[in-house]
C-alpha cells in the first residue's frame, strides 16, 4: 500500500496520541514534552489547526499512521515570514522507508504554500544525529546551539537551531 502525506483528521486522535506517546517512550530525549505530560492530556486536548495555513501533517499506510509533523506560521505579526515544524517523529519500524523524506518535503511545500513565508525554522536535540542529518538533506542549516534545554537521567542536554530559507 502506497503512503499518504495528508493533513491529520478528527479521526485521527486517537493514532496521532499513540503516535506521539510511542515518540516520547523511544526517544525521551528528542522531545520537550515528557510522556507523563502527553498521557495526561485528555483525548479532547488533542487538536490542531483545521483552518488557516497551520496543520499537523501525518504520514499514513492504511489506516496505520507512520509519522508526523506540525506545520505552524509564527503567531507574531512581525514574525509572520517564519513557520517552524515541531513534533516530528517517525515510528522506529517505519524508518528508512522514505516516511521522514515524504513528510519533511510535503512540511516544506506547504510552508512555501503560506503567503509571505520565507523560511521555516526548527529545533533538534544534539542527541538525535539522524534527525539532522534528515533535516540537512531537505536543505537547512544550523545556525546556533542553545545549551543545557533539557535536563534528563541527571544531565542536560543541547539544542540545535536550524533554519530553511525558502526564497533561494
Amino acid at each position: 500500500m502506497d503512503l499518504e502525506v495528508r493533513p491529520a483528521r478528527v479521526d485521527d486522535r486517537k493514532a496521532v496520541r499513540a503516535l506521539r506517546l510511542d515518540a516520547l517512550t523511544r526517544h525521551p530525549k528528542a522531545f520537550l514534552e515528557t510522556y507523563d505530560e502527553a498521557a495526561a492530556r485528555p483525548l479532547s486536548d488533542w487538536s490542531w489547526p483545521e483552518d488557516g495555513d497551520d496543520a499537523l501533517l501525518v504520514a499514513a499506510r492504511g489506516a496505520s499512521l507512520l509519522g508526523m509533523v506540525m506545520v505552524k506560521r509564527d503567531e507574531a505579526v512581525k514574525c509572520a515570514h517564519r513557520a517552524w515544524f515541531f513534533g516530528v517523529y517517525v515510528r522506529t519500524d517505519a524508518r528508512g522507508q522514505g516516511v521522514g523524506d515524504a513528510l519533511m518535503a510535503s512540511a516544506i511545500d506547504l510552508a512555501r504554500n503560506m503567503a509571505g513565508v520565507r523560511q521555516v525554522q526548527l529545533s533538534v536535540s544534539a542527541e538525535t544525529p539522524a534527525a539532522r542529518r534528515l533535516y540537512e538533506r531537505h536543505g537547512f542549516r544550523a545556525w546556533g546551539r542553545e545549551p543545557d534545554v533539557l535536563f534528563i537521567d541527571g544531565r542536560y542536554i543541547d539544542e540545535l537551531h536550524m533554519v530553511l530559507p525558502l526564497d533561494e
